[in-house]
């Protein structure tokens, strides 16, 4: 969370200070510079959604899927050790047939 709060500002930081660079370059005459004028906004807008959604709603939706995710290891789990169990036993019964006859 405080990487991520801190990767925010950092890139915040570097998105205001290319959007006024870019803003005096246009100002200047450059009519390319007016695309990254909108874009560097845009930038800073989507790494916010980013870390907003990250935050908060991807703690929901972590702790949802690794109550799924521990349920489902469970059941394959419990699905291996009743095919193994079932492997050792027709392995028991395959024994017990052919000590009881060693003509086989």
């Amino acid at each position: 969370m405080l990487a991520s709060t801190l990767t925010l500002l950092v890139l915040l930081g570097l998105f205001t200070w290319a959007f006024t660079w870019q803003l005096s370059r246009a100002l200047g005459g450059n009519a390319l510079s007016w695309a990254y004028v909108v874009e560097w906004p845009l930038f800073g807008l989507y790494g916010i959604y980013f870390w907003w959604s990250d935050l908060f709603v991807g703690e929901r939706r972590g702790a949802r899927a690794r109550t799924s995710r521990g349920r489902q290891a469970a059941a394959t789990r419990d699905e291996a050790a009743t095919d193994q169990l079932a492997a050792y036993n027709a392995y028991l019964a395959d024994l017990h047939r052919t000590d009881g006859d060693p003509s086989t």
